[in-house]
């Protein structure tokens, strides 16, 4: 992972632990940003990797944006992202 890489994930944590803490009202996008440096960095869910495939019709460019849609999703779903 390079240095870029790096930078865009821990700012994807730090804003997602600030949003844990209460810290930001706009947590609710947090999952999507998480779920943009797990795409950039290369650290997808295979599931959701392979489902994201599936809904772009096969188009690559297409399915970082559903995997992030769906990633997202999860993420504040969970309740880890409010």
């Amino acid at each position: 992972m390079d240095w870029v890489a790096n930078e865009r994930l821990r700012r994807g944590l730090d804003n997602l632990w600030r949003a844990i803490a209460g810290v930001d009202e706009r947590a609710s996008d947090y999952g999507f940003v998480f779920a943009e440096n797990e795409v950039e960095a290369g650290d997808v869910v295979a599931g959701l990797w392979s489902k994201a495939l599936v809904k772009a019709k096969g188009n690559e460019e297409l399915r970082k944006i559903e995997h992030m849609k769906l990633r997202g999703a999860q993420i504040k779903n969970s309740g880890v992202a409010k």
